[in-house]
């Protein structure tokens, strides 16, 4: 939170064209609604939950808190890939897996805020454990941090790879962006990890499809780099 803080205020002392009228920060983490409020980050620490308070005493300005993937999502749909969709999903695939959902052409937040947490959808009953507690999430299975895993835990049984070169020999190094770079320089064992997330990636979707009936998908984040 303080370093959040920290980089707005600085933002907020450059020269700027316009003077803003408000701060909006698009945080990875379960956001209540309307308060802004941050309930729980299976991925990074926020100390202080009030981030909206916090930052509106800190630059004296009006604060919104938002999901990430819902501001993603609005911002496909508004400007993007979905623009004019009145029915669209956004996945969003980085370290986790996040969502949301544009639905009657309004962005869809459940009853509380919580709505669109894709990623912790459960995919496979006894899964790999995710970061939020539970076992075999969209998330643990398809996001980059999954991919990471995946081929940390089948590196020593896994044809010549480059993977261990890339991670300086330490397998507890290689992460989804170094399986992603060996899978386009033509990797082998790298192109399968990938080819194994992709699998569930389009599970995911499927499942999503079949309850939510969108026009649109759009997969978005770091992850999508991958191809």
């Amino acid at each position: 939170t303080a370093s959040i803080i920290s980089t707005i205020h600085t933002l907020l002392q450059n020269d700027r064209p316009v003077s803003p009228s408000g701060v909006g920060v698009a945080a990875a983490a379960w956001v209540a609604y309307p308060s802004g409020q941050v309930l729980f980050a299976p991925n990074l620490v926020y100390y202080e939950p009030d981030l909206v308070g916090a930052l509106s005493r800190a630059v004296d300005l009006p604060v919104v808190v938002e999901n990430d993937a819902n501001a993603a999502a609005w911002a496909e749909q508004q400007y993007g890939a979905a623009r004019g969709a009145s029915e669209m999903l956004m996945v969003t695939v980085g370290a986790g897996i996040g969502g949301g959902a544009v639905i009657g052409g309004q962005l869809h937040r459940g009853s509380g805020g919580l709505a669109g947490e894709f990623g912790h959808i459960t995919l496979l009953d006894g899964g790999p454990r995710c970061a939020c507690g539970q076992h075999g999430c969209f998330e643990s299975l398809a996001s980059g941090t999954a991919i990471g895993r995946m081929a940390q835990e089948g590196i020593d049984a896994a044809p010549p790879s480059a993977l261990l070169e890339l991670a300086g020999g330490d397998r507890r190094r290689i992460t989804g962006a170094l399986v992603s770079e060996a899978a386009h320089a033509g990797d082998r064992f790298a192109t399968d990890v990938l080819a194994q997330a992709g699998r569930w990636l389009g599970v995911g979707l499927a499942s999503l499809v079949q309850a939510l009936d969108p026009e649109v998908i759009v997969v978005g984040g770091g992850g999508a780099a991958a191809g």
